[in-house]
């Protein structure tokens, strides 16, 4: 025999539904904003003479100084290892010890006009 249901079950089902229906519309606009940061960071210019050449992981400091230049600021050791960053016009390279892990493009600073 099929149990039988009062008003207040009915009512507590579809709270749960609507619950359960409203958290599902959220977490999928959630997952939906991830993939727009995802695609962000694919637009990036390539590290190419065509895109925007930049050091490559494993060069050493000396290497990166005699391909491009005296960074225009250089940052104090953090951590141990020590991680170093040096910041160029068009990127920041990021160093352990005397070797770069990675460079990234260098992003424009915003003004915040509410202030």
């Amino acid at each position: 025999m099929p149990p039988k249901y009062d008003s207040v079950g009915c009512t507590r089902m579809k709270t749960i539904s609507n619950a359960l229906a409203i958290f599902l519309i959220l977490s999928s606009s959630y997952a939906w904003s991830d993939v727009l940061l995802i695609e962000g960071i694919d637009k990036e210019p390539p590290n190419t003479l065509e895109g925007v050449p930049r050091p490559n992981p494993g060069m050493t400091a000396e290497r990166v100084e005699q391909v491009f230049g005296t960074p225009q600021a250089k940052s104090d050791p953090v951590g141990n290892p020590p991680i170093v960053r040096w910041v160029y016009s068009q990127f920041v390279v990021v160093f352990e010890n005397d070797r770069v892990i990675n460079s990234v493009i260098q992003k424009p600073q915003y003004t915040d006009l509410n202030k």
